[in-house]
């Protein structure tokens, strides 16, 4: 078996027309900035059941078409503000399983699209009043096995579209 450890600019640059990676179950921890700008037409990253505890802003750069991304499995410990920017046509986000501490106010803001949100087995997870600004579509939170800190549902800001 070969397992990636790391994912940078030249990894998939020459693959303009992909629209589908599949990268789940391999060892990754850290995807340099940029390193997927150059796929604009991908609409599925499966980066599940990895090792990546840190994904900062301009790591998912340029995924303009990207419909669902997959990042459950993994040691993510916050959603910084500025990371999920470029995902403007992002339906689905998978982020069970993981550390997630922290959702900074409007990481979710350019996700006008989004309808599930997946934050499952997150221990001690806290939401800041403003981080659901922007989700004008969402339809399904999963918060199942998930300690919600310092968050009361009436502060969030959620549109009433949940079911």
């Amino acid at each position: 078996y070969v397992y990636i450890k790391s994912i940078n600019f030249i990894s998939f640059n020459s693959l303009i027309n992909l629209e589908i990676l599949n990268l789940e179950f391999n060892n990754i921890e850290k995807i340099e900035l940029n390193s997927f700008y150059n796929l604009n037409k991908l609409k599925y990253l499966i980066l599940s059941n990895n090792f990546m505890s840190q994904l900062f802003p301009g790591t998912l750069d340029g995924l303009f078409q990207l419909e669902k991304l997959n990042l459950s499995f993994n040691k993510v410990e916050s959603i910084k503000k500025d990371l999920l920017n470029d995902l403007i046509n992002l339906i689905e986000l998978d982020l069970s399983h993981n550390n997630i501490k922290i959702c900074e106010n409007e990481s979710f803001k350019y996700l006008i699209y989004l309808k599930h949100l997946n934050f499952f087995n997150n221990p001690d997870l806290k939401i800041q009043n403003q981080s659901f600004n922007g989700l004008e579509s969402i339809r399904n939170i999963y918060f199942s096995a998930t300690v919600l800190l310092n968050s009361t549902f009436n502060k969030l800001n959620i549109k009433n579209n949940l079911r």
